[in-house]
């Protein structure tokens, strides 16, 4: 490549020319369980999935979904906050040629009819508690057949996932619910044990649409971003280039820039699968004392934020 204006401005590390790996991001992981099988993966409390058991877990979730039908290209929402849930049926859906649509758990549910139907999506995964205070009177408004129902506790160990659900059902308001099971109402754990580890293979092309990512809406209602698997995989590929310094199977990733945007989906959660990195989940990214704990505690090496992150970290009492 001649050299653009621009070029004076990397790192002298940095390529100013790449060639790009014709693999997905399901390749990406794939890799990662047979190289780094026994790293930690997910990171979340004092739960823990090596990258192993993520593979197992997505494969499980894969036969799942298309145990219920779900076909190459049909659409997938997942609004669920940072969770091992959110990375399992992502990468799930992906694996049997569905298309995620990552949704912010904060929407109202004017805000999931919306973009669930604009989507065309036919199954849900959310949270209990999304699902009991927004999408339960939306039902008949939507196309979901059906849901994925996921809890935060549910992959905690004891005596976290004791004590979490009493915590959550203080908060205003509760971050858990009760959910009746039924034939289109499943339980997100109870449907992964149910299914072996034995999905249909699928061939992605790599330009075939992966992910609708809807923009912010700022300037009307959301609209959909049309990501092919060559578009995930490129972004992942250059942010390695410009991070050369970053080791395989080494890095402590802080995950607390929110999955359904863009810079959580493609620098902290694709990149740190291509790189076999642990990744310290966070479901509420504004929680600063909890931020600062993770970063202590998991020894972060990547820090993935926003100014408003830097901000108030640096106002934090006792921060120095």
């Amino acid at each position: 490549m001649n050299r653009k204006p621009w070029h004076h401005f990397y790192d002298d590390d940095v390529p100013v020319d790449l060639q790009l790996e014709d693999a997905t991001v399901v390749d990406f992981l794939s890799r990662a369980a047979k190289r780094y099988g026994n790293r930690p993966a997910l990171l979340f409390l004092n739960a823990r999935l090596t990258y192993a058991e993520l593979q197992d877990q997505v494969d499980r979730l894969a036969t799942a979904l298309d145990t219920l039908g779900v076909e190459q290209g049909e659409r997938i929402a997942i609004q669920v906050p940072n969770l091992p849930q959110t990375v399992i049926a992502y990468y799930a859906a992906l694996k049997l040629g569905a298309v995620p649509v990552p949704t912010n758990p904060l929407f109202t549910a004017r805000e999931i009819e919306h973009q669930w139907n604009d989507a065309g999506a036919t199954v849900a995964v959310l949270a209990d508690f999304i699902y009991d205070q927004k999408v339960r009177a939306i039902r008949d408004r939507i196309q979901i057949r059906h849901y994925i129902i996921a809890s935060v506790p549910e992959y905690l160990r004891f005596p976290l996932n004791l004590l979490a659900p009493l915590k959550l059902k203080k908060q205003d308001p509760p971050l858990i619910a009760k959910v009746a099971r039924s034939s289109d109402v499943h339980y997100f754990r109870n449907l992964l044990k149910s299914a072996p580890p034995t999905p249909p293979k699928v061939t992605l092309a790599m330009d075939a649409v992966a992910t609708l990512l809807y923009t912010g809406g700022t300037t009307g209602v959301p609209k959909a971003a049309m990501l092919t698997h060559r578009n995930i995989s490129a972004n992942v590929q250059q942010l390695a280039a410009v991070l050369p310094s970053a080791k395989e199977g080494n890095e402590v990733i802080l995950g607390a820039l929110p999955f359904f945007h863009s810079y959580g989906m493609s620098v902290v959660m694709n990149f740190a699968i291509r790189f076999a990195s642990a990744i310290v989940l966070m479901p509420n990214p504004r929680d600063i004392p909890q931020l600062i704990r993770n970063v202590e505690k998991f020894k972060i090496t990547l820090a993935p934020m926003v100014p408003a992150h830097f901000q108030a970290i640096c106002q934090f009492p006792g921060i120095e």
